[in-house]
């Protein structure tokens, strides 16, 4: 899996490519200990497929991040993943948006 961060109005854009399985959990979860954000957007357009591992280190940062008051949500989620996302429960935990654009708007507006 690659991870490609970028910035965008004060917001951390974390791009997922590939897929998030029992290989690259632990790669994802060191990254994700180096954020200092204020927001993060998990742009999940390019992700292949997700595992109950991924679902796991997902639920941990949702966790951190509402451990100190940083909102976390889903954009792009397509197909199988989308299917995962949906079935497993967690469009009920993290909000979810259909582009980076719509996330960045409902973000910077305050009602991610």
């Amino acid at each position: 899996m690659e991870i490609h961060q970028s910035t965008s109005q004060g917001v951390t854009i974390m791009a997922l490519i590939g897929r998030l399985d029992t290989n690259s959990t632990s790669a994802f979860e060191e990254n994700c200990t180096t954020w200092m954000a204020r927001s993060i957007i998990l742009d999940m357009s390019r992700l292949e497929y997700i595992s109950s591992s991924g679902l796991r280190v997902l639920l941990q940062m949702k966790r951190d991040c509402a451990n100190k008051n940083i909102p976390i949500v889903i954009a792009g989620s397509y197909g199988s993943v989308d299917r995962v996302i949906r079935v497993s429960g967690f469009e009920n935990i993290f909000p979810r948006y259909p582009s980076v654009e719509d996330a960045l708007q409902a973000v910077a507006a305050g009602s991610a």
